[in-house]
């Protein structure tokens, strides 16, 4: 009798065992493009990947990177099972290897005062070695090994051709035809037209039509185009500067137009995410996180995990405050989804010092006024000493928008950043102080 209740107990027990989350993961490399694939596939699992190269990051089971450079990289794959209440992560090293790389370019001006001069100057790029020749052919027949001069030509149409070699043995070629001239002038006016194709969507149409011109488009998002009728999509809502420019390449004679045009995103492709924290006064290591966003959240995921001391935690609640080992450094990661379904990621550091110190963490500086509708926003920083203040403007994408170096001096400073030119949205500033590090954000209106 006792052996079957203790049959029974242990198919019980056994039941109820909570399963194991699996952060494993294989990868596959081709050139500089390494596709990674988690070990766990169920649908209930959250998955986070870190790169390992800059601000570089992914979700999914299924995931692709891009690498711009060679050498070793630590990648680390996190995960957290809803179902389960489990996570987990692991870090591998991969190797990548790029083969040397040139490309052969150059830019052409004409003289503002004497059509038919030109002045020519390479800007060819290489990977794994440097340029180390440069050579001008100008119709088949060699006239520069330097890397920029001025050419002089007769009205008419020739061909000018740029080969360089770098000491990695790239070699690249490049030409460009060149119509000069002999008399004339304009006797048009540049316009355009743009239609809406949809969210962000446009299509563009530039006139006039001229055999002989050329057509270049600046669209104010930092992306352009050399087609006469391109189409663009805009990644982001504000009031972009669209400007076209149009040159008759046979009397070089030019004019422009352009539109401010107001760009709206719905709002499920428009979210932002980030988080402030603070940390107890009496215990330096009990933070408390608070998610920030531009849109109402309605559900969150905390990830914190640490590389120093195996330390690894997920958290469901809203703005949790957590008790984290006495020192070391933790990346958090907020995962959030808002009320109109859109989701986003961001992930920052935090630094705990020893529970007897004075200070555990990064300072975090207000700016004002926030949310910022106008051409600046400010930080106060009280100093001890002289120094270098570095401010980087991050998006809410990671990419680094403004860049400011101030001179700091002792006592109480205020910077000021122009940040006028800046669309809507969420943005972050990285603080670098004598290599010590603060943080800031601020709402763009």
């Amino acid at each position: 009798m006792r052996k079957g209740i203790l049959l029974i107990c242990s198919f019980i027990i056994g039941s109820f065992a909570i399963a194991q989350c699996d952060p494993g993961f294989t990868y596959s490399i081709s050139g500089g493009t390494v596709t990674f694939q988690a070990d766990d596939t169920a649908p209930t699992t959250y998955h986070h990947w870190q790169f390992g190269e800059g601000w570089s990051f992914g979700s999914g089971q299924t995931t692709s990177h891009t690498y711009q450079s060679s050498g070793q990289f630590a990648v680390t794959h996190s995960i957290y099972d809803s179902l389960n209440n489990c996570s987990d992560s692991l870090t591998q090293m991969i190797t990548i290897n790029l083969p040397p790389t040139c490309n052969a370019n150059f830019t052409l001006v004409r003289d503002s005062f004497h059509t038919n001069i030109y002045h020519v100057s390479s800007t060819s790029t290489a990977t794994g070695g440097t340029i180390t020749n440069y050579t001008w052919h100008l119709n088949d027949s060699l006239i520069s090994t330097s890397h920029s001069f001025s050419l002089t030509l007769d009205p008419g149409v020739d061909t000018l051709c740029l080969s360089i070699t770098t000491s990695s043995g790239c070699t690249s070629s490049t030409c460009q035809s060149i119509t000069t001239p002999a008399s004339g002038g304009c006797q048009w006016q540049a316009a355009l037209n743009v239609s809406n194709q949809g969210p962000g969507q446009y299509q563009f149409h530039g006139q006039p039509s001229i055999q002989w011109g050329t057509y270049h488009w600046s669209f104010g998002d930092g992306t352009s185009s050399t087609l006469q009728n391109p189409s663009h999509t805009f990644s982001t809502e504000g009031n972009f500067l669209v400007v076209l420019t149009v040159t008759d390449s046979i009397y070089g004679c030019t004019d422009s137009a352009s539109i401010l045009l107001n760009v709206t995103l719905p709002p499920d492709t428009n979210c932002s995410a980030a988080f402030d924290w603070t940390a107890s006064t009496t215990n330096p290591n009990h933070i408390t996180f608070t998610p920030v966003g531009n849109q109402s959240i309605s559900f969150v995921v905390w990830m914190i995990t640490s590389t120093t001391n195996n330390y690894i935690d997920s958290l469901s609640d809203l703005s949790p405050t957590v008790v984290l080992p006495d020192s070391g450094t933790f990346e958090v990661c907020l995962y959030l989804q808002t009320t109109s379904g859109c989701t986003a990621w961001w992930c920052d550091t935090v630094t705990v010092a020893g529970i007897d110190t004075s200070s555990a963490r990064i300072g975090i500086i207000p700016s004002y006024p926030n949310p910022a509708s106008g051409d600046n926003v400010s930080l106060a920083i009280q100093l001890e000493q002289s120094a270098g203040v570095q401010m980087n403007v991050y998006s809410s994408n990671g990419v680094i928008v403004l860049s400011k170096l101030f001179p700091g001096m002792p006592g109480r400073n205020v910077f000021t950043l122009p940040v006028g030119s800046l669309h809507r949205g969420q943005y972050f500033v990285d603080i670098i102080i004598n290599g010590s590090r603060k943080r800031s954000t601020f709402l763009k209106l």
